[in-house]
């Protein structure tokens, strides 16, 4: 057989028949992106703690920057955690410049939805008199959402949202199909007496509500087996769709699209994306299947995600594929160039906001450690985890290729790879989809691009799959060719 090279890796990671997967696409793109240099695998960026810890050993249950338009000095990111002496409360703390409690005495272990609108900053949990943060103080009364007359009238919401200059309140324990929503902001607040409320479809069988989201035209209302639209004229009168949101946490905005996680029923478990239509799965049922992972992911499970123009991507806690078990997860996708590659990170994430900082639009997550983080920050190729940095380790994995014959083939000379910063790199070999007993190859010959791997021993399987790994410390690692040079394929097939 002629030698042979994968050059391209743009399709990301999918799991599928090996003889139907594009050429282009991988069976493990671990903490590796394929759209920062497009036809490369390269390895992420790393985080950065906003600031210290806050209380260890317990997650973020909440985070918002509160955003101050007139005067930037006195925007505030607020993360919830609970109390590390209580065993009843949870504090809203500013968690930038020296951590410190700037709202106590909450119920504890509480999930806290937050809703930045005209200045203010509205805090609900279901349980709690809703509060809102005014650049100055919490307010119980007053302010831009009429705090006064939202206990009154809509108590024990849980969850908030603007839409068409209203704010609407879902999650109601006592009227679980109830939305609530106040009328147009005037005069710097809104009146929750020229506002109203319609039930949203209360035989449906769809479940209790968890969450809202929005698109251009439709607020989005989720509950856990069914989607609804408003758009202020009508509710329409069914679902639009018979699947619905595993939580508010779950439910991300990007690109004037909606995406969520839905585990509604076992044959529709899945990431799903809207524009007000019926949502299509992004996760399967396409040429970019990850099913084995989404399957993998605990019915238990936190899970949180976080939007970008192009990229929606979820936090999903541990998962075990084929026996290996990747701790504290994130499926990435790029809604753009429709591809998906695996995260793993040193802490497991809760919750994510936005997060404006030096005039720069960025992404922090609330970490199950107290700590909250920046993500993706731009020259950072470490992970953060409390006071520490760790290297992030990376992995390239083939699909089991067949290169075309099913015929026995043997693998006896070395492996290229040509990319760049693969000084700590190493590759191994995976025969008859047997990744439990790799054969490992050590690096002979590196220099800035190309580092060549001798195998030390004949490799013969029906199928061969090859993986590059190392860890990334201080620069960016690039995978751009994987070269076999010589492959030869037996007379016999076993």
């Amino acid at each position: 057989m002629a030698n042979f090279k994968l050059q391209d890796f743009s399709g990301g990671q999918i799991n599928a028949n090996v003889t139907l997967c594009p050429t282009n696409t991988v069976s493990l793109m671990l903490n590796m992106d394929a759209d920062n240099e497009i036809g490369s695998a390269t390895s992420r960026l790393g985080t950065a703690t906003t600031d210290a810890q806050m209380v260890a050993g317990v997650p973020v249950l909440g985070l918002v920057q509160h955003v101050d338009q007139a005067d930037s000095t006195k925007n505030r990111l607020f993360a919830t955690v609970d109390d590390a002496v209580s065993a009843t409360n949870a504090d809203i703390w500013v968690c930038t410049g020296t951590p410190a409690k700037n709202l106590e005495d909450d119920t504890k272990a509480l999930k806290t939805y937050f809703l930045n609108y005209n200045g203010d900053t509205l805090r609900l949990n279901g349980t709690d008199n809703p509060k809102a943060y005014n650049s100055t103080t919490w307010l119980t009364t007053g302010g831009v959402f009429d705090l006064g007359t939202m206990l009154s009238t809509y108590p024990n919401y849980k969850y908030p949202k603007e839409f068409l200059d209203r704010v609407y309140l879902w999650g109601n324990a006592t009227y679980p199909y109830r939305l609530a929503y106040s009328g147009i902001l005037t005069s710097g607040t809104v009146s929750w007496a020229s506002g109203g409320t319609v039930d949203i479809e209360p035989e449906d069988n769809g479940g209790e509500p968890t969450g809202l989201g929005k698109v251009p035209g439709y607020l989005l209302i989720f509950k856990r087996r069914s989607l609804h639209r408003w758009n202020y004229s009508s509710a329409f009168p069914e679902a639009l769709v018979n699947i619905g949101a595993y939580s508010q946490t779950s439910i991300v905005e990007g690109g004037g699209l909606c995406a969520f996680y839905s585990d509604s029923s076992e044959a529709e478990k899945g990431f799903y994306v809207t524009n007000g239509g019926r949502p299509e799965c992004i996760s399967k049922n396409n040429n970019r299947p990850i099913k084995k992972w989404v399957d993998a992911i605990s019915a238990t499970a936190t899970v949180a995600g976080y939007a970008t123009e192009s990229i929606f991507a979820w936090s999903v806690g541990d998962l075990t594929i084929d026996g290996e078990t990747f701790s504290n997860a994130v499926l990435r996708y790029n809604r753009v160039l429709n591809q998906w590659s695996l995260r793993t990170y040193p802490v497991a994430f809760t919750c994510f906001a936005n997060y404006v900082v030096s005039g720069v639009h960025t992404t922090v997550g609330g970490a199950n450690d107290g700590t909250v983080y920046r993500i993706d920050k731009t020259g950072t190729y470490k992970d953060a985890k409390t006071t520490t940095t760790i290297n992030i380790p990376w992995r390239l994995r083939t699909h089991h290729l067949t290169f075309g014959e099913n015929k026995e083939k043997v693998l006896n000379d070395k492996i290229v790879v040509r990319g760049k910063n693969l000084d700590t790199s190493r590759t191994c070999v995976y025969v008859n989809e047997d990744i439990k007993t790799p054969i490992y190859q050590n690096q002979s010959l590196w220099n800035k691009v190309l580092a060549v791997f001798g195998i030390g021993k004949k490799v013969t399987g029906n199928t061969v799959c090859v993986e590059v790994s190392g860890q990334s410390s201080g620069n960016y690692c690039y995978v751009r060719e994987i070269e076999i040079p010589v492959l030869v394929a037996n007379e016999t097939y076993v």
